[in-house]
């Protein structure tokens, strides 16, 4: 399994891949994995908790790109 199929279809598994830096995700709304799912990251920057909650905004299969969009959280 490749860095974008993690991020693409299994979301959960970031925060296995490096708890040091992402602590937590939820699934928010949709499908995962498919345009429009919106998901929340829970990780730490610079020491401290943040979020980043996100849209899926566009998924390109052959190119293995995934476009998220930030609608809430801090952004970094």
């Amino acid at each position: 399994m490749c860095f974008y199929d993690v991020f693409t279809n299994k979301p959960q598994l970031v925060s296995t891949m490096c708890p040091l830096h992402v602590q937590g995700f939820e699934h928010l709304d949709g499908v995962i994995g498919k345009v429009g799912s919106k998901i929340c990251w829970m990780y730490t920057f610079e020491g401290k908790k943040k979020i980043s909650k996100q849209i899926i905004e566009t998924i390109d299969y052959e190119k293995k790109v995934l476009t998220l969009k930030e609608f809430e959280g801090d952004v970094v």
